[in-house]
This record gives structure tokens, sequence and C-alpha cells, in this order.
């Protein structure tokens, strides 16, 4: 096995939006911990639950939250506040995850090193910001999410235990049937959401016209003698975007396993078909 590069692991936390996943997320705050179960699927469909009972369920753009003991409707876009931690689900992987927002302010401190969290394999690195003690950042090797968030001292703020990737879920789990109470949402840029989705399905299209031709891909990267010239071969060899070909780049080479290549066809036949509604 060899060791992943910095980029490797950031692509592979991107690509964990295509699987399906559950597991424990544990926050340590001031001696104090919450913890939350959670379980999510392709197309930005989540649930997670407190002590079994639901606290938020997202499927695509919209979500419902349990504030003040009710389920409210708010935008897909809100930042779930479990319960007052500081940290929660969907800052462990993805395009909009807590390593996305550290790592603009943060930089590497080393080469990656091996772990065994939970009995799985892991991989830790360390990330430094100016002026500031580093932190330790694991992830998952199967599944590229972030599973342990701790500092120097040893001090751990989250972790993930009992991670799985189910071959999938059942979408009731991410539909509340019960009563919901209607809130406005905050507002926010219209412009902004709609170039996010569509740097997204971008990426996934770029992605996916990889999954279709993956020996010629690996070939040209290979002949490739810097990024500039894989980019430009990638986007004559698929007709993709130089911001896909950049996706494809990042991407780790487990992308090209049977079930990524499904999981994120569906992603893509999920989100296109939403925009087209």
């Amino acid at each position: 096995m060899g060791t992943p590069s910095w980029i490797e692991l950031a692509g592979r936390n991107a690509a964990a939006e295509a699987i399906c996943l559950s597991g424990t997320l544990t926050v340590t705050e001031k001696n104090e911990a919450s913890r939350v179960d959670f379980q999510h699927a392709p197309g930005g469909r989540w649930r997670v639950e407190h002590e079994g009972q639901p606290v938020y369920i997202a499927s695509g753009a919209t979500a419902v939250v349990r504030v003040d003991g009710r389920m409210r409707r708010l935008g897909g876009d809100i930042r779930l506040p479990m319960l007052g931690a500081r940290f929660s689900p969907l800052d462990l992987l993805g395009r909009e995850s807590l390593l996305h927002k550290m790592s603009t302010s943060m930089a590497v401190d080393g080469d990656a090193e091996q772990r065994a969290i939970d009995g799985r394999a892991a991989w830790s690195i360390r990330l430094r910001a100016p002026k500031r003690d580093p932190i330790e950042m694991t992830f998952d090797d199967a599944t590229g999410v972030l599973i342990r968030l701790a500092t120097p001292d040893g001090t751990v703020a989250l972790t993930v235990d009992g991670l799985s990737a189910p071959e999938t879920l059942p979408d009731s789990l991410f539909e509340w049937d019960g009563p919901v109470h209607d809130e406005r949402p905050a507002r926010r840029n219209r412009r902004s959401d709609e170039d996010d989705e569509t740097e997204r399905i971008e990426a996934l299209r770029a992605v996916v016209a990889a999954h279709s031709h993956p020996r010629q891909v690996m070939a040209v990267i290979a002949d490739a003698d810097s990024e500039r010239e894989a980019r430009a071969s990638l986007v004559d060899l698929l007709g993709v975007t130089e911001s896909g070909a950049d996706h494809i780049l990042a991407a780790p080479i487990g992308i090209f396993r049977s079930d990524h290549a499904a999981a994120n066809r569906r992603t893509l036949e999920i989100m296109e078909g939403r925009r087209r509604q």
C-alpha cells in the first residue's frame, strides 16, 4: 500500500459524496461529548439521529431540522448545528467538508502516516496554519471520510466509530413523513447556489466520462510530462472542460472501481434530474 499524497487524500474525501455511509460521530468540547448516528447517500442525502431521534434529514436541496423539539423545513445549505456542537457529520466528507474549509488557510506539515482506527486502515496527516499549533486529520483509507481530528497534545476534537459503506441505503431513511413547521430560510445569493451546483455537475460529468475510458485515462496521465500536459490530454480524450480534467487528476485511483462508477452515475442522474424540474 503506497503512501497517498495530500492531493489524493483530499480527492478521496471529496469523492466520498458518491458512496453510501453510516457511522457514529462523537464531538468533544470542554470535556463534554456529543454523539450522533449518521447515514449518508449520494445526491446530498443525510439522516442524523441523536439517541434514536432524527435531528436532521436532508434530500438534495431541502432539509428538515429539529429545532425546539419540532422538525422545521430549512434550506439544504444550512450547516447542521448539531446539539450546539462545533462539528457535524456534514463536516466529514464532500466538497463542503471541514477539510475543504481548512485547506484554504493551512499547509501540509509532513507526509501521511498509516494508522489503524476502530479496526480500519487509515491515514493521518498534519496541517499547520501561520502562528497556530498544527492539527492532525485522519482519513479512512477505504472511503476517504474524515474519522479523527486531534491536536498535538492528543486532544481529540472529533472521532467516527462504526463506520461502514453499505452498497445501498433505502430511500425511506431520507424522507420525513411527520409534521413539519416551515421556516423562512436565511437569505442567500441564489446565483452562488446555482454556480456551486453547476460546478459539482461539471465535476461529476468529467469523472463519469473517465469511467468510460479508464485505461486511456490512466495512459495519458502516465505519459504526460506535466500537470498542464495531462490536463490538455484529458480535455482532448474525453471532451471535458479544464476544470473537469482537474477533478479527474485530483481523484484517487480507486475512483475507477465499479461501485464508485455506479454511484457517480447515479449522483449525476439525481442532480441533472433535479435541475430539469
